[in-house]
């Protein structure tokens, strides 16, 4: 009988867990833009216009980039990385597998780094154009950079490091697998 009661109190409190991260993190997060000089426009690749300074909610579950522009200066871009939070460990170990699943599911196991931003922008010279902003995704190995920049800039801890390192890793295999399969055939 008390096996049973213990066992019910138990799974009761992993459910009371389960998307633990998702409660109190959220599946996105604000990011603040200045910009010297200020009063520069910033994009996003989903289309968002803003006024540096200012704070943007972005998605946590993927990597972002943001374009800042301003007449006279060359565009800037900014990427910004999505990181595996420290506290999903945590919330597998104490909300199981739903939880865990649940805050993947959500984007509230990531995190943005950085989470603020500071651009300084660049005075064109004489009759030179400003480039265009790219959006484009960057490769798991762009990605890997940014993460290392990240660590050695004390943006991430070593653990947040190498749990997303591993993410990344792994996606870099599933896609050598998927061109190795496709060649093969």
């Amino acid at each position: 009988m008390r096996l049973t009661l213990l066992c019910g109190l138990v799974v009761s409190f992993a459910s009371l867990l389960s998307g633990c991260a998702s409660i109190v993190h959220g599946s996105s997060q604000d990011i603040s833009v200045s910009s010297d000089p200020p009063g520069a426009t910033v994009r996003t690749a989903d289309g968002g216009t803003f006024t540096t300074p200012c704070k943007i909610t972005m998605k946590r579950n993927k990597d972002q980039v943001l374009a800042v522009t301003k007449d006279g200066y060359q565009t800037q871009q900014v990427q910004i990385s999505s990181v595996l939070a420290g506290a999903v460990a945590g919330n597998i170990i104490f909300g199981g597998i739903i939880g865990g699943a649940v805050d993947a599911a959500t984007g509230a196991a990531w995190r943005l780094e950085p989470e603020a931003i500071a651009v300084t922008l660049i005075a064109l010279r004489p009759g030179e154009a400003a480039a265009p902003a790219s959006f484009s995704p960057l490769t798991p190995q762009q990605r890997l950079a940014n993460l290392e920049n990240l660590k050695k800039t004390g943006n991430i801890s070593a653990e947040d490091y190498e749990a997303s390192k591993k993410v990344i890793e792994e996606e870099i295999k599933r896609q050598q697998s998927a061109s190795s399969g496709a060649s093969g055939s």
